[in-house]
């Protein structure tokens, strides 16, 4: 808060006044509206020509303040995370260009392998049953790791990755705080219907998304508490976790909560501790008694007692027809795949190949219901979209970025952060299996780019710290 406080002292008035109406604007003021943002712009341009010390300031600043809009906007504006993404664009190419910085690839062999996906996959896709109506499509899905790329090359120093991991849990808690009011507001509501459920913040898969990666990020940190003292200096992000662990709780999205198990799993075997594992077997059986019935019945619904009548089980029998078509879409266009989001065609050819004559598909549900054309998997869409290309996404979501985890794991240091940032990755493939949050709901793939750019950031730092010792 100092040094902004110092830095802000070197504009005037009418610029401190620019720099907030802009701010407020690329936030929440849609792409028609945003002209009327541009007189400040041109202020702001004039003082950054003019003046060699504010341009100093903004060159340096603007890729922070890019990374911070750009994490709002996963929680509540897409505006923000279109427009950070520009402000960081800009500031990579002031370093690259201005300042003359070596361009940064993080862990080289993970961000090679998304470029070449991305550049590969392109001409790739081309060849794909929707054929070239299909690579615009394609880049939109598989160009959220440059974000990671980005800030790999803006965000240098502690402070500023202290400003955007806590802008990425203030997203968080937002939506969190929103769930929690949207329940007491609405308690008398049959909060198991399907319709009420998806009436959540933005959308309820991009809302367990972040708050399932956010919650796993700050148990991964709490975890690592040695000392009484660290309680009391960690006490933000605990409650931020107890926070954000029952907006998680509320979205009753089982998918996340499975995901969450996994990830606390993955903590109790790589950094095991029977005293911190007993606190938590109390911690989680008290929720029995603190958790409202209509969520446990939900949640009880995850494997037993199905019937058709239930959302649960509707839900689950949908998503056999979608993973059995999605399957077929692969049999049917094994080299080069449907095309990305190209697969409905023949998700639906399957399912009419699987009618009765009384208009009723597999699993006893009316054709007409199903209306679905996608996998509701990461892993399956990859298979069925891209053929055998899928065998790159595989490599890197396999073995590439766990040798990374296994490397990360070696080095103590920062080590609640990296356990964090790599069980909120977990979570990310186990809800992954049932929701397409590759493709369909890319905000939840950018949260997990997210997670990969801490890992990578404190990888970097491990390495640098190597060097120094070597010199010594």
């Amino acid at each position: 808060m100092k040094n902004i406080i110092e830095t802000l002292k070197n504009f005037n008035l009418i610029e401190k006044i620019s720099i907030l109406i802009l701010l407020i604007l690329f936030i929440f003021v849609n792409d028609k509206n945003l002209i009327i943002g541009i007189p400040f712009l041109l202020l702001l341009t004039y003082s950054f020509i003019k003046d060699k010390t504010k341009r100093e300031i903004i060159i340096e600043n603007i890729g922070i303040v890019g990374a911070v809009l750009y994490l709002l906007g996963f929680s509540f504006s897409d505006y923000s995370s279109n427009r950070g993404s520009c402000l960081m664009i800009l500031s990579f190419l002031f370093q690259i260009f201005y300042k003359k910085k070596k361009i940064e690839f993080g862990e080289k062999k993970i961000m090679y392998m998304f470029f070449f996906i991305l550049i590969f996959g392109c001409i790739w896709t081309s060849f794909s049953y929707d054929g070239v109506n299909s690579i615009g499509r394609f880049i939109k899905v598989n160009k959220r790791f440059l974000e990671t790329f980005l800030m790999l090359n803006i965000i240098k120093e502690k402070r500023q990755f202290i400003v955007a991991e806590k802008t990425f849990i203030l997203g968080a808690l937002i939506v969190a705080i929103y769930y929690m009011l949207d329940y007491i507001l609405n308690y008398n509501i049959a909060s198991t219907h399907v319709n009420y459920r998806c009436e959540g913040f933005k959308n309820v898969t991009y809302s367990a998304g972040i708050l399932m990666m956010g919650s796993m990020y700050l148990f991964g940190k709490i975890w690592e508490i040695k000392t009484i003292k660290e309680i009391y200096s960690k006490y933000i992000d605990i409650i931020s976790f107890i926070i954000i662990f029952i907006g998680l709780i509320l979205t009753k999205l089982r998918a996340s909560l499975l995901g969450i198990g996994a990830g606390i799993i993955f903590i109790i075997i790589f950094s095991f501790d029977w005293k911190k594992v007993l606190l938590l077997f109390l911690l989680g059986s008290s929720l029995i008694f603190v958790v409202p019935d209509t969520i446990i019945e939900r949640v009880r619904h995850i494997t037993i007692e199905k019937s058709i009548k239930s959302v649960n089980t509707g839900s689950d029998n949908m998503r056999r027809i979608m993973w059995q078509g999605s399957v077929y879409t692969w049999k049917n266009n094994k080299i080069f795949g449907a095309g990305a989001r190209g697969t409905k065609y023949w998700v639906q050819k399957f399912a009419d190949e699987n009618t009765d004559k009384n208009g009723k598909t597999l699993y006893g549900f009316n054709r007409e219901e199903f209306t679905y054309g996608e996998a509701h998997s990461i892993y399956l869409n990859m298979l069925a979209e891209t053929g055998i290309f899928s065998i790159l996404y595989f490599i890197q979501l396999f073995i590439f970025i766990p040798s990374l985890v296994l490397k990360s794991l070696k080095a103590n240091k920062n080590k609640g952060e990296k356990l964090g940032a790599i069980v909120g990755m977990i979570s990310y493939y186990i809800m992954g299996a049932v929701w397409s949050l590759w493709g369909y709901y890319g905000a939840v793939q950018s949260i997990f780019q997210f997670m990969l750019f801490i890992l990578i950031y404190f990888y970097l730092e491990d390495l640098q710290n190597k060097r120094k010792e070597i010199i010594k």
